[in-house]
């Protein structure tokens, strides 16, 4: 096909008839408007030559002033099919409040829970389709800011140049030799000026999390995600993170992308379960003849700011949801699904992941060739009658049979994994 969806070429047709066929008029394809943009495809889906002037003065939404081309910028990105749909992501990924309960013991924990007093920064660009907070956090501290882009971006950018320096203490003692020489060394300008230097932005130590939410159907979307220079929000996690992203480490060194794809499936498997039968009670509510069934949640604390915009701006200029086909019906969610469909990874993500599926394939074939070495031991072990050497044959086929359960269950961990809340203390 050609770039204006015209056809281009029939290789299976004859030469006779190949032009016949070619400009056919069902021979074609609708062709609309896409950009690449920060690694990504981006699709304008009115075709109209109205749409496709409009795509050209609508930029995608990214995050403003970051750039992921940077060598700054760590972290891979994640991408996963939920089974709740898109806004209801975007409710979850728009709530800081949630992290402490949702994800204690993965990120942070219940007491951190403490009031949150969040407002709209109306100076940093917060308008009636985007919003970025003035600084916010956990436990009292102000580091951290909030951004939404509609139609599907939320972002979080946190401040820990004040704090990388006594975290660091409370890391192993090769960290605290790579920050002492990067200080002595001046390798990164950001650690070893001093605060009254610190005139522009990128003379601070930010990090950020970066996350859209995809609509796929009504009742389930897909998230794409990526940490920089960071991970999770504990403290000294987020020193430690910060050394294993810069780029004077080795790639070699630092987490494997099927390591953090499973970090990151850990924090979803916090909010899925809930999100997933949340939503279909909203909706039910709204069959039942409840007006407005989005007041059925109670969001009265100033920590509830950024989901109450979203609700606003998705039912007012976000039009209450996507445009479905004709044919889709919006309101039907489908039944509550088994905790193994709501939890699945390997058709959520694995089969799909070139990273993930390489170690799902590598833990197998350990798996299997432990497996076999265990019986092999063994046999070898039962042939020698008496004398040291049956002894190591055991010993051998202990740790073979030992290697054969680990990967057993890291093979698991690429497919489903039940995530009980009760059990994270």
């Amino acid at each position: 096909m050609t770039r204006d969806g015209k056809c281009g070429s029939i290789p299976q047709a004859t030469p006779g008839s190949r032009e016949t066929a070619q400009s056919s008029k069902r021979a074609c394809a609708t062709a609309i408007p896409t950009k690449v943009v920060e690694g990504k495809l981006w699709l304008w889906l009115d075709p109209s030559p109205e749409g496709v002037k409009e795509s050209e003065t609508v930029p995608p939404a990214t995050v403003p002033g970051l750039d992921f081309g940077s060598g700054d910028f760590g972290g891979n990105w994640y991408c996963r099919k939920l089974a709740y749909g898109f806004d209801t992501l975007i409710e979850n990924l728009a709530d800081p409040a949630h992290v402490p309960f949702a994800h204690h013991g993965v990120m942070g924990s219940r007491a951190m829970g403490t009031p949150m007093a969040i407002e709209m920064d109306k100076e940093a660009g917060s308008g009636e389709d985007e919003f970025v907070t003035k600084g916010t956090g956990y436990a009292g501290s102000n580091v951290m800011r909030v951004g939404f882009k509609a139609p599907g971006l939320i972002y979080y950018e946190s401040d820990y140049t004040e704090t990388l320096g006594t975290t660091v203490k409370r890391l192993a003692p090769p960290f605290r030799a790579i920050y002492w020489l990067m200080t002595k060394l001046k390798i990164d300008k950001r650690i070893s000026m001093k605060d009254e230097d610190r005139k522009e932005k990128s003379d601070r130590l930010l990090s950020y999390f970066v996350g859209y939410a995809v609509p796929t159907s009504p009742g389930k979307c897909m998230i794409f995600t990526r940490w920089g220079a960071i991970g999770p929000t504990d403290r000294d996690k987020t020193a430690r993170n910060f050394f294993l992203q810069h780029p004077i480490i080795p790639r070699r060194f630092r987490n494997s992308i099927a390591k953090e794809h499973l970090g990151q499936h850990l924090v979803l498997d916090g909010d899925s379960p809930p999100l997933h039968i949340q939503e279909r009670l909203l909706a039910d509510a709204g069959e039942r003849g409840v007006e407005r069934p989005e007041k059925t949640y109670y969001m009265p604390t100033a920590s509830d700011v950024p989901v109450r915009f979203f609700r606003k701006w998705y039912h007012s200029r976000g039009g209450a949801g996507p445009p479905w086909a004709k044919a889709v019906d919006p309101t039907h969610l489908g039944p509550i699904l088994p905790r193994e469909e709501v939890l699945d990874r390997m058709d959520a993500h694995t089969k799909d992941c070139s990273a993930c599926s390489k170690a799902f394939r590598v833990s197998g074939a350990v798996k299997r060739l432990s497996a076999g070495s265990t019986l092999v031991l063994l046999g070898a072990a039962a042939a020698v009658p008496r004398g040291l050497l049956p002894v190591g044959f055991v010993g051998g086929a202990l740790a073979s049979a030992g290697l054969a359960v680990a990967m057993s269950k890291r093979q698991q961990q690429f497919v489903f994994l039940d995530y009980v809340h009760a059990e994270r203390d």
